[in-house]
């Protein structure tokens, strides 16, 4: 069950929005499931997304167990779903924030971090170039203090603003992580790969009734599944 809830971080890097019923919640819960894909073991719940009038996320709080402790991650997004801060609770009187500033395409050009017991700890600038023609962003985050590159992204995106390729690069252009995504004809969320410098780790399929997100099973590279998720709307 621990190994499951490494890998089924990567499924909550995308949110993506869905039909529902104004001011619903979904939660989410997962089980490890055994090679048949039979799921076993107690339910437990990953996150809870509270969704606006239009049926965004507005806020979202992911759960993550370890051996030593209890993750609990706060994210909050505007009226369309974009992340606006995140609040991290470590334990151990450890919180961390972090609040992002977007320009007028929506790309995030400046991030703040700081802890419970000091401010403004950290600063990053994002330096971003977007090629329309090929749907690509390039955006590199800048240590403020020392002026150096401290991470650098691709994200390429589909002809509707679907995210279709999320990646780390290290200085020298090389994959560090990626995220591949593939969506219905009507645009859900329908598979998602993860890789770990080119190689395969993850995949996760979903699965719909209608316009609504029920269901997701990840399965590690050998094809073998590790988890089974639902999505409870209330």
């Amino acid at each position: 069950m621990r190994q499951s809830f490494f890998f089924i971080f990567v499924l909550f890097n995308c949110i993506v929005s869905c039909k529902a019923q104004p001011y619903t919640r979904i939660i989410t819960l997962i089980k490890a499931v055994d090679d048949k894909g039979q799921a076993r073991g107690i339910e437990d719940t990953v996150s809870i997304e509270y969704l606006n009038a239009s049926g965004n996320t507005n806020k979202k709080v992911t759960t993550r167990r370890s051996e030593s402790r209890c993750m609990i991650k706060t994210t909050f997004y505007d009226f369309n779903n974009k992340l606006i801060s995140q609040i991290t609770d470590y334990g151990n009187d450890l919180i961390v924030h972090t609040d992002n500033k977007r320009d007028s395409n929506g790309f995030i050009i400046e991030s703040k971090t700081y802890d419970s017991k000091a401010s403004d700890t950290s600063w990053y600038d994002f330096i971003n170039y977007y090629n329309a023609t090929s749907n690509i962003l390039l955006s590199t985050m800048i240590d403020r203090e020392n002026n150096l590159s401290v991470a650098r992204y691709r994200l390429k995106y589909d002809l509707n603003k679907n995210i279709l390729e999320d990646t780390e690069l290290d200085t020298l252009g090389n994959e560090i992580t990626k995220s591949l995504y593939e969506y219905t004809k009507s645009g859900k969320l329908l598979k998602q790969t993860y890789y770990e410098k080119a190689e395969l780790k993850s995949s996760t399929q979903y699965t719909y009734t209608g316009d609504i997100k029920v269901e997701a099973i990840q399965s590690d590279a050998s094809g073998l599944k590790l988890a089974k998720v639902r999505f409870v709307y209330k």
